[in-house]
């Protein structure tokens, strides 16, 4: 028997018999050392005289037997302990040697002892099956209490995933066709989702004696693509702009949305904070406004595409019907151009042809691809203007401008902007005066009502958030005051067309001239504030 284990509970096995010393025993009262000196496997032993001896003050080891009889692993034929997967409860299977060898209580004990299962042990079951020899089979001598759960967690969803196939209805009553619910779009960072953790119920407690956890059932917050949850756990965010989605209970942030076929009463317009491909047409009325790109594989009719942070791609063509209005803070591409009006932050690069438009651009306009014609309509652009053909032999009036109109268009943002200002300057010092009065009404009142601190609060946030937007449109001036005048030097404008037709206006900055005749190989630059225009050949 292990030495370590007798030293345990104070036995000691000396040539001349057995020893007890309570004094080193580390049990602390007599049936936890009973239940221990059955586990280690004593099974006959003078149990009375040592439970006498641990409730004495003895303090010297005192002989007790002169010897004591351990288990015998034979008997694990005859008793067999099992515990629940759960471990809500212990079984007993007990044979009896066909030789008329006894089982013995503390022989059956011990095999329940060395299972591990301490918490409430039926004794009197096990005593009763030793005694009257009962066949045991499967019988049930030990149950653990059950845990009381407490509420489980709870998600709580923060954006609305819900499509809405109905037409939106209008404050006046009247149905919008184009405008269907069918995107849900949410901000970089913006909260998803939010976990209610667990609530702790009572405890349980499996026959081993080990504790069971009644935190109620626990939840996974919906993370999926382009997601990210918060260090406490706690909340979920997008990771980036985009369209929400709710796929098998996973919130997902697509930054691409794909539209397959056109833009029609089925997809209603489109709103989207991120790029958007689109594989048919985007037809007349309808509106594409997106953060990202813009890439339409079909034709545009009399629609409107704006992309306030990237370009435009229309692989066929716009079909404008004086309609279309095309919009982008970077570049715009297109197979042809008709009657539409377009504006571009950088270029705007055009395939075969464009007629009867008003195109704009911040950079370049280049139509020198295909059959590169500019017919018809007023092309401005801050650095260039490059295309094949511009005008027609029928005189088609086109008008060709480099420079000149930007000056305008800043002057006219900065008016916006110092209005707005103005604006909230007001608004700021209408708030200041509402705070003071509440101010002066907590200094003068013995009670300050609950519901004035509550207004004295919103007023607060109200100011904090007009200051922050003093704050970003002081800065949008600061950065407009520096577009002020051109930033392309004289000597870097060029008109440059290879046919220029009777009838086309051209002009750079200030300086305009109108074709008298059909030039080839043009080149139309200022030089010293004077219009320079260099060809090849003329006709009339």
């Amino acid at each position: 028997m292990d030495v370590e284990a007798l030293k345990k509970v104070g036995i000691f096995d000396i040539k001349d018999g057995i020893y007890f010393n309570p004094s080193i025993c580390e049990m602390k009262d007599y049936n936890e050392l009973y239940e221990e000196l059955v586990r280690i496997g004593i099974i006959i032993a003078p149990f009375d005289k040592i439970r006498e001896l641990f409730d004495s003050d003895s303090t010297d080891p005192v002989k007790i037997s002169d010897e004591i009889e351990e288990y015998n692993p034979a008997k694990d034929d005859y008793i067999k302990i099992n515990v629940a997967k759960d471990k809500l409860e212990a079984y007993i299977d007990v044979q009896y040697p066909g030789t008329g060898e006894e089982i013995l209580y503390e022989e059956v004990l011990h095999k329940v002892l060395v299972e591990g299962i301490r918490y409430n042990i039926e004794y009197d079951k096990l005593k009763k099956i030793v005694k009257n020899k009962i066949f045991a089979e499967k019988e049930v001598i030990a149950r653990g209490s059950s845990p009381i759960y407490g509420v489980e967690a709870q998600i709580v969803m923060e954006v609305d995933t819900d499509i809405n196939t109905e037409p939106i209805i209008m404050d006046d009553g009247s149905v919008d066709f184009r405008q269907v619910n069918l995107l849900k779009t949410v901000e970089k960072d913006q909260l998803l989702a939010v976990k209610i953790p667990a609530e702790k119920g009572t405890d349980g407690t499996d026959v081993l004696g080990d504790p069971i956890d009644s935190t109620g059932k626990d939840k996974t917050l919906p993370m999926g693509k382009n997601t990210y949850i918060s260090d406490d756990g706690l909340s979920l965010f997008a990771a980036t702009n985009g369209r929400i989605i709710k796929e098998k209970n996973i919130l997902n942030v697509e930054n691409i949305l794909t539209i397959e076929g056109d833009i029609d009463y089925s997809t209603g317009n489109i709103d989207f904070n991120g790029d958007v491909a689109i594989s048919g047409d985007v037809l007349s009325g309808f509106k594409v406004v997106s953060t990202g790109d813009i890439r339409i594989k079909g034709t545009v009719e009399a629609a409107e595409i704006i992309s306030t942070e990237g370009s435009i791609i229309v692989s066929r063509g716009i079909v404008g019907q004086a309609k279309a209005r095309i919009i982008a803070k970077k570049d715009i591409k297109a197979d042809f151009i008709n009657e539409s009006t377009v504006s571009a932050g950088n270029d705007v690069e055009i395939g075969e042809y464009a007629i009867g438009s008003n195109i704009t651009a911040e950079g370049e306009v280049r139509a020198i691809q295909g059959r590169g014609m500019i017919v018809g309509g007023k092309i401005y652009a801050e650095k260039m203007i490059d295309a094949k053909v511009a005008g027609s032999p029928n005189n088609v009036r086109t008008e060709l401008h480099i420079g000149g109109r930007i000056d305008k268009e800043v002057y006219e943002k900065m008016l916006y902007i110092e209005k707005d200002l103005e604006n909230l300057e007001k608004r700021k010092k209408g708030i200041n005066k509402d705070i003071e009065f509440i101010e002066l009404l907590k200094k003068k009142l013995p009670k300050f009502p609950e519901r004035k601190k509550e207004d004295l609060k919103k007023l607060i946030i109200k100011l904090k958030k007009v200051e922050q937007l003093i704050e970003e449109v002081t800065a949008k001036k600061t950065e407009l005051e520096k577009s002020f005048g051109s930033s392309v030097s004289e000597d870097k404008k060029i008109i440059r067309v290879n046919t220029i037709h009777r009838g086309v206006l051209v002009g750079i900055d200030q300086n305009k001239v109108l074709a008298e005749y059909t030039y080839k190989l043009v080149i139309v630059q200022s030089k010293d504030g004077e219009l320079k225009m260099n060809y090849k050949t003329r006709f009339l």
